[in-house]
């Protein structure tokens, strides 16, 4: 994320650059931890970090992808997804901004 960049701004790039989607942000849906050994830095020589994850409605699929995309239904995505950053730790306090 730039200085210049909001964190809504930076989710939506997130999501076209790693999934091949745009779309409109519903709801925040809390942060979760991560470690970087590529990010580390001053601010944060661990390389520990957070990030906002929301709900994207999407409205736009690029059908030239290069990554692989798995669409998943919410049950499955709460499962498979949520679940297992929560049993791994990388979860932390979902809260409202």
């Amino acid at each position: 994320m730039g200085n210049d960049e909001t964190v809504k701004e930076a989710a939506l790039r997130d999501a076209l650059e790693e999934a091949g989607v745009r779309g409109d942000l519903l709801h925040f849906l809390g942060y979760y931890k991560f470690t970087s050994k590529t990010l580390q830095d001053e601010s944060s020589p661990e390389g520990l970090f957070k990030a906002a994850r929301y709900a994207l409605l999407v409205k736009d699929v690029l059908q030239s992808w290069t990554e692989q995309r798995t669409w998943l239904t919410i049950p499955e995505a709460l499962e498979e997804g949520f679940s297992k950053w929560h049993a791994d730790g990388l979860t932390s306090t979902i809260k409202d901004d």
